[in-house]
């Protein structure tokens, strides 16, 4: 045969078994699938490796404080306040970007549309991410109590939590209540339900290396604009959270209602009443 024909043949077979060869190489890759983590104001966490596929995100209401909504699988809704700990708020807020922070009960005064999701989320303070706690598994719910008239709320930090002092003591013990988070001192108001409130008296001379407490009067105008605590509930749950009781830690904070406008009103009423009522003064003991 004439070689002007073999060398077009020659190349033809060459191209042929080139191409077999890149087809078997493309067809024995292999790529593994990895699990993806997000962080953000929100953190959203795909957790492929367990019996659980979960995901989640975070957030509070107002940014740095607030109720603690929680997404999972595109559903939103709550934490039960039950079992809402300073140690889960401590891993939520590290979560989030802050140094620490605490739990409280944020009052419930009328049904924002929400359910709860997550019963407990267990953790025990050194976890990196709620994520690492044993149990932000969405409709796992069988011992969560909703008849508490109270929300998860947590305060995030950047230097120190919350703590206490009595101002113009005439005796050691005996003076009106400041509050500070995070290093801002202000009066604790409480123009609704701290005057006969035993059970947060007595955590704020605790707090104070004090046994207990009562209230003695409200005598002070407030000479500020901002206050701590605006309101307090009906003491039920946990005592070793913030002032033991459900509360309104920052003025209006209770989430909107689209539906009432009397329930608007209130959220800013005792806020009002605060800033220019009356301050109360304590006794520890």
């Amino acid at each position: 045969m004439n070689k002007l024909y073999l060398k077009p043949i020659k190349r033809m077979v060459i191209f042929y078994f080139i191409g077999i060869l890149m087809l078997v190489h493309q067809e024995s890759v292999y790529c593994e699938p990895s699990s993806t983590t997000v962080t953000s104001d929100t953190r959203t966490t795909s957790d492929t490796a367990g019996t659980t596929d979960t995901e989640y995100s975070l957030r509070l209401a107002h940014g740095k404080y607030g109720m603690v909504e929680i997404k999972i699988r595109n559903t939103m809704g709550y934490l039960c306040p039950n079992h809402f700990t300073d140690a889960d708020a401590d891993v939520l807020c590290r979560e989030l970007g802050y140094k620490g922070g605490f739990a409280y009960l944020l009052i419930r005064e009328f049904d924002n549309g929400l359910r709860p999701l997550v019963s407990r989320l267990g953790c025990t303070g050194t976890e990196a991410t709620v994520h690492d706690c044993s149990n932000v598994i969405g409709g796992n719910i069988s011992d969560c109590d909703v008849s508490i008239s109270s929300y998860a709320a947590a305060h995030c930090y950047n230097n120190s939590g919350y703590e206490f002092r009595l101002v113009n003591e005439s005796t050691p013990g005996y003076g009106l209540v400041e509050m500070a988070i995070d290093g801002e001192w202000r009066p604790l108001c409480g123009y609704q339900g701290f005057d006969y409130n035993s059970r947060a008296i007595d955590f704020i001379c605790q707090t104070l290396g004090y046994s207990a407490g009562s209230f003695v009067s409200r005598s002070q105008r407030n000479p500020v604009d901002d206050v701590w605590t605006t309101h307090l509930s009906h003491c039920e749950g946990d005592i070793s959270i913030l002032l033991g009781c459900p509360i309104i830690l920052v003025p209006n904070e209770q989430p909107y209602d689209s539906r009432s406008s009397a329930n608007n009103r209130y959220r800013w009423r005792n806020a009002y009443y605060c800033t220019t009522g009356l301050l109360p003064t304590i006794k520890c003991f």
